[in-house]
């Protein structure tokens, strides 16, 4: 076992909505590829699992730095689970997240391409998930382009993939602020999983 981790589902209802409950254990590689329960402080690892990386933190990376190396560790690492509140996680506007969203629909895409020249299988093992990173990519991207002011190049983004329910919404979400939707979403935490 590599990777023990605990989240919580009282106080931050917005980024956990999304998550299957209960979270898988074992082999997670898969399921981790499509959501992200994992937050830096509560997350305990074998150093054994830590030191048979050949790199830890890509330097580059300032927002899918922790996603890249637990993504890779549990590839080959079994993993578990506590249902206990180890940490939380505040959200709030002027963290390194908010700040460089910029780079975000890029880091995103790099461990995408990371992963793939790692791991030969994404692409048929894992193809429907590396999909699905693909499209987030040009979410994130639209996103922070709306987030920016502009709102027609964002919607072009969004326009890309119509059958994708979260870009959909997003992209008619875009006719308005982003601070404004994003305001109405957090008062409303049920539906901040939708965008």
């Amino acid at each position: 076992m590599a990777l023990l981790a605990a989240t919580s589902f009282k106080r931050t209802p917005r980024h956990y909505s999304g998550i299957p409950n209960p979270q898988p254990c074992g082999k997670i590689f898969g399921c981790l590829l499509s959501y992200n329960p994992l937050s830096m402080p509560s997350v305990m690892l074998r150093t054994k699992a830590l030191q048979s990386q050949s790199q830890w933190f890509d330097e580059r990376f300032e927002i899918y730095i922790d996603y890249h190396l637990f993504r890779r560790i549990v590839h080959d690492w079994e993993c578990e689970r506590l249902d206990q509140t180890l940490a939380f996680y505040r959200l709030h506007p002027t963290s390194s997240t908010n700040r460089n969203h910029a780079k975000s629909a890029w880091e995103l895409n790099e461990t995408i391409e990371k992963f793939c020249a790692i791991y030969p299988e994404m692409a048929i093992k894992y193809l429907p998930q590396t999909n699905y990173l693909r499209v987030m990519v040009d979410y994130q991207r639209g996103k922070s382009l709306w987030r920016d002011g502009d709102r027609i190049q964002a919607q072009k983004v969004f326009k890309r993939h119509p059958g994708v329910l979260k870009i959909f919404l997003a992209y008619w979400a875009a006719y308005f602020p982003y601070l404004w939707v994003e305001r109405i979403f957090s008062r409303a935490a049920f539906l901040y999983r939708l965008l």
